[in-house]
């Protein structure tokens, strides 16, 4: 060291203090006199329990090697780290996940109430999906405008869907009011609606002019919450009331059910399927004369035949009648004898 410090731009007499500190002996100090300095700076960092202690370290590090150096602490066998933006990340998933669970109960418990109540799925899904669409519309808006869930937040957001529920049923009841009976109160029930929208609006949304953030954001969830769901109602229902019952009443016919609608569908695609596939096999035994000609028509025909009468048997729901009082069977083609006549 006495030859390195000259070379470096040191003295020598100014290593003294350095060389000393080095070459000191040192020994344990009592506890009592540490004491103070304990409580002065250090009980918040120490916690003795039961004969074990830990001691908690601050350690900053640039956000690019944080991830390294969590990783690198972690397989010590006595570290524990705790990163603060990590809790707040981790506290943050858990209530969205609570959220997620409680909002997937709450609509399963509210669809069976509403199965239960209305005796048809078909009138459970006309209430129930407006509901769905007007939360799938909050949930956009709130990813467009970067508005985050938060505790208070979850709180405005199921009452959002408390009162979505009601105004659902206000406009189902009085569209099944109105055809059952004919009298016209659907206007009532909307006003209704709309008054119960515009006082709620009132009370939660004069917190836009609050100061804090989280304030703020549970008006602008309200707001937008509360009309996205009158919308729905007020619209949407009365759309898919008309579309799937008074409409196809008014022309003479059964309302939808989901039952015939699938099977409508099932059958239309079955049709459709059929009709491709036999096209294709017509190329190649007629088109293409892969077997021959006339032993081609006879399969393809035979086949035709067979695909229109699964056509009709297909559509199980309807009641059907062989009326053939000659037992005809057409196994062989009738003999025709025409009787020519001279002038």
């Amino acid at each position: 060291m006495a030859t390195q410090a000259p070379a470096a731009g040191f003295t020598g007499e100014g290593l003294n203090n350095f060389t000393e500190l080095i070459n000191r002996i040192y020994k344990p100090v009592a506890l009592t006199k540490l004491q103070s300095l304990r409580q002065s700076f250090l009980d918040d960092y120490i916690s003795e329990k039961q004969g074990s202690a830990s001691v908690v370290t601050l350690i900053k590090v640039p956000e690019q090697y944080r991830t390294k150096v969590i990783e690198a602490l972690e397989k010590q066998p006595q570290a524990t780290v705790l990163d603060r933006q990590y809790l707040t990340t981790r506290l943050t998933q858990m209530v969205n996940d609570d959220f997620n669970r409680i909002a997937w109960t709450i609509s399963i418990i509210v669809a069976t109430v509403l199965l239960l109540t209305y005796g048809r799925i078909e009138l459970m899904l006309i209430s129930f999906v407006p509901m769905l669409l007007s939360w799938i519309w909050i949930l956009g808006i709130m990813a467009l405008f970067n508005i985050q869930f938060n505790i208070v937040n979850i709180i405005i957001s199921a009452l959002i869907f408390g009162l979505g529920d009601d105004y659902s049923l206000f406009v189902m009841d009085g569209l099944l009011n109105e055809y059952k009976t004919g009298k016209k109160n659907l206007a009532s029930y909307k006003s209704s609606i709309l008054l119960s929208a515009i006082t709620t609006i009132a009370g939660l949304g004069v917190l836009i002019f609050a100061k804090h953030p989280a304030l703020k954001s549970i008006a602008f969830i309200s707001v937008t919450g509360i009309l996205c769901v009158v919308i729905m109602s007020q619209i949407l229902i009365p759309f898919l009331f008309s579309l799937v019952i008074k409409n196809r009443v008014n022309k003479g016919f059964h309302p939808w059910t989901l039952w015939s609608w699938s099977r409508s569908v099932f059958s239309f695609f079955y049709f459709g399927f059929v009709s491709v596939l036999l096209t294709i096999i017509g190329l190649f035994l007629i088109r293409l004369n892969i077997i021959g000609k006339k032993r081609g028509k006879y399969v393809y025909h035979y086949l035709l035949s067979k695909f229109c009468m699964s056509v009709l048997y297909v559509m199980g729901n309807f009641k059907k009648q062989q009326i053939n009082p000659n037992n005809e069977k057409f196994e062989k083609p009738a003999v025709v004898i025409a009787n020519h006549q001279s002038f």
